[in-house]
């Protein structure tokens, strides 16, 4: 699909806890719009928001995250546990991007 507008960062507060500041309500017609690495690393800190739309509005750099800290490693965006089909916890929303 090639994109022909461009979506905005416009920068507004979800919650207190979740999400660097972020534009959209996280429906289809409305996804949540990432503009960063943080906000992007933000979705697998987050399995409530897992069944979202998100949008990525540019090209995200993601060099901070090397793996080196807890804080600088990316979590996975759903958890499957073959072992214990149970713990699983699909993403199901929708990503463009």
């Amino acid at each position: 699909m090639i994109r022909t507008t461009a979506r905005a960062c416009v920068k507004k507060k979800i919650t207190a806890t979740n999400y660097d500041e972020i534009s959209g309500d996280g429906t289809p017609a409305s996804p949540f719009v990432i503009c960063n690495a943080a906000q992007f690393a933000s979705i697998g800190k987050d399995p409530t928001s897992w069944d979202s739309s998100f949008s990525i509005a540019d090209d995200i750099t993601f060099s901070s995250y090397d793996g080196s800290t807890a804080a600088k490693t990316l979590e996975p965006i759903g958890i499957y546990d073959d072992a214990t089909p149970a713990n699983n916890a699909p993403f199901t929303g929708n990503f463009d991007g």
